[in-house]
């Protein structure tokens, strides 16, 4: 379905919701080894004693290879019955799988401050097959008193020459925002590009996001050519006017 535009032409997007994880499995036994692990209790004060666990293939099957990275909950830690979440997509013309092989981070984050805290797991994974452009995940799962578990939340993905960030508080609390080059004619893969940014919005009542807006920059930015990523910073009077025009009463 296309967006609606408003009258400067700007897209609306209201109910677009992001697709989760693939649904838990059972690990499989020896295929890969434990790379990062955080203790879950005091951060969400669970009722139970759970554990996070990344698990990636050992060596360079671990950074190119065809098995994807897991991330795995349990309680206790090594009771064998963990509860896993591979880290995947479908690749581009539907034909198969492509798979994030190397876990980059592990941590427990802030998603709300205000009025209703909200925090979550976040894990960091890259994709590679060896060539020079790579794909970065990050994927959340939050914390269920009702059911003392650990649901994935959402995932978001970019490019090498992307950025993503969480806002936890201001005026943009609760918000995702991601950044990705748009790839435009005569511009070399590495060089200064125009970027597609999205904004995110988390509901802390249903744990739910939606995406909000997207739009493309009218500047151009630098990107690995010229030392590294930096658009959100500099975008974000940008992005605040437009959600202001859009949704006046909520930003």
């Amino acid at each position: 379905m296309a967006a609606k535009h408003d009258a400067r032409g700007l897209p609306r997007w209201r109910t677009m919701m992001l697709a989760t994880l693939p649904a838990l499995a059972p690990l499989e036994p020896d295929a890969l080894t434990p790379v990062l692990s955080l203790p879950l209790h005091q951060a969400f004060n669970t009722r139970t004693d759970w554990h996070v666990t990344a698990y990636q293939a050992p060596g360079d099957e671990g950074r190119f290879g065809d098995l994807p990275a897991r991330i795995c909950f349990n309680h206790p830690p090594g009771d064998g019955g963990q509860a896993c979440t591979p880290l995947m997509r479908a690749a581009t013309n539907d034909s198969g799988r492509m798979v994030y092989q190397t876990v980059t981070g592990l941590s427990v984050t802030m998603l709300l401050r205000a009025p209703l805290p909200a925090k979550a797991v976040l894990a960091q994974a890259e994709m590679s097959y060896g060539g020079s452009g790579s794909s970065e995940q990050y994927a959340l799962w939050s914390y269920r008193s009702s059911s003392d578990k650990f649901e994935p939340l959402a995932t978001f993905a970019t490019s090498e020459q992307g950025e993503f960030q969480i806002i936890d508080t201001g005026k943009l609390a609760g918000c995702v925002i991601t950044a990705d080059y748009v790839l435009g004619p005569g511009e070399t893969h590495f060089g200064r590009h125009r970027f597609a940014i999205a904004v995110h919005r988390l509901n802390p009542v249903t744990m739910t996001f939606t995406e909000v807006l997207r739009y493309v920059t009218l500047a151009r930015y630098p990107s690995l050519d010229e030392g590294g990523v930096d658009v959100i910073r500099p975008e974000m009077p940008q992005t605040l006017r437009i959600l202001k025009y859009i949704y006046p009463a909520e930003f």
